[in-house]
This record gives C-alpha cells, structure tokens and sequence, in this order.
C-alpha cells in the first residue's frame, strides 16, 4: 500500500508538471514525461539523454508541441512493443533540434502497418512547424522515431562545464 501510495503521488505530480508545458522549458518537460513513463512502466528502463548544444529554451509552441509528440512515442512504445529499454536522445545537429525515442520491442514493417491515429498526430505535429518526422522499425529489431525541427540563430543552448 505505501508502494502504491508513492506511486500515484508520483503519477500526480508528473502529470501537474506535463499541465504547465507551455510555461516549463522543453527539456524540464521531457523530464517529467520520463518520470511518468517510469511510473506507468515500472519493469522498463528509459533513460534521457541531453547531447550538448542542445537548446536550452526552445520557443512555446515549438517546445510543446515537441513534448507532445514526445508524449505520444512513449504511449505507441507503451502500447505496441513489449520493450526492455527506452531511450529518449535530445541533439542539436546544423541549426536544428532533434527528439529520438529508440525502444528494443518487437518493431514492425513501416512499409506495409496503416499509420495509426498516434502517428498521424505526430506527422501533423511535426509539419505545422515545418518539421519533419523519421520511423525506422524492423520486426524483432525494435523502432527509432525522430523529429527535425529547424530554429532561429539566437537560441540559447546547453553547454556543459
């Protein structure tokens, strides 16, 4: 009962941090959509990984529309591959950002599965900001989603000491 207890107080509190996007900073958002995957998928292991350079603000609808698609790869990973290992990598790469969900589950053929209504959010997602959406999958090999999004030039970034 005190597992469970700490449990939805864990539940609660990542989802009071995910109500507030639009005011959090994009990375502070993912960080609390980890946790919740955490929470709801206590058998797997998801990590975050912050490469530097990456922004350290990213501008409102660009950043809460990046942790909505964020949101939704971890619900398609949740649903559909049966994974071990969760990985969410955050780069920068020529002047744009880049979001990779990457699971171990049991993959599938891009080529021949019907898009689902996840997907198609994110692909509607991504290219109102004029951004682009990548899925590499193959059966028994798992599935790597990436967004693109290009920014302006005076975005702050990430520089570790």
């Amino acid at each position: 009962l005190e597992a469970l207890g700490r449990a939805t107080s864990g539940l609660r509190s990542a989802i009071y941090d995910l109500r507030r996007e639009e005011q959090r900073p994009f990375v502070k958002s993912v960080e609390s959509l980890v946790e919740l995957s955490r929470q709801l998928s206590p058998g797997r292991k998801i990590t975050l990984v912050v490469e530097d350079g990456f922004p350290t603000e990213l501008a409102g609808e660009v950043g809460v529309q990046l942790s909505r698609i964020v949101q939704e790869a971890f619900a398609n990973v949740r649903r559909h591959s049966g994974s071990e290992h969760v990985e969410v990598r955050l780069r920068s790469e020529k002047g744009a950002v880049l979001a990779e969900v990457i699971d171990d589950g049991r993959g599938f053929d891009p080529a021949s599965a019907p898009p689902g209504v996840g997907l198609s959010a994110m692909r509607e997602r991504i290219e109102g900001l004029g951004g682009m959406i990548e899925v590499m999958s193959r059966p028994d090999e798992g599935t790597k989603v990436t967004v693109r999004v290009h920014l302006g030039g005076d975005t702050p970034v990430l520089r570790h000491q």
